[in-house]
C-alpha cells in the first residue's frame, strides 16, 4: 500500500495485527527488512505477507507517457 507502508514499520504491524481474526501473523524481525521483495510473515501464519518494493515516480511517468501517447494517437 505504497510508501506510507514500505517505510513505517509500526504502521503494518498495526495492520496485520487487525487481521489476526485471518490467521495473519507478522515476523518482527522480518518486518524490519526493507529493500527487496521478501514474505515478512511468520512461517505459521495463514496468510503471507509480502513486502514488494516500488518505484512509484517511475509508474507515474510511464502511465503518464502512456495517457500522452495515446491522446496523441487519436
Amino acid at each position: 500500500t505504497a510508501g506510507v507502508e514500505h517505510k513505517e514499520r509500526l504502521i503494518l504491524k498495526k495492520k496485520c495485527d487487525y487481521l489476526g481474526f485471518m490467521g495473519v501473523k507478522l515476523d518482527p524481525e522480518l518486518n524490519k527488512s526493507r529493500g527487496k521483495e521478501m514474505v515478512i510473515s511468520t512461517p505459521d501464519s495463514k496468510v503471507q505477507v509480502w513486502v514488494v518494493p516500488t518505484n512509484e515516480e517511475l509508474m507515474i511517468a510511464q502511465d503518464t507517457a502512456e495517457l500522452v501517447n495515446a491522446a496523441k494517437a487519436k
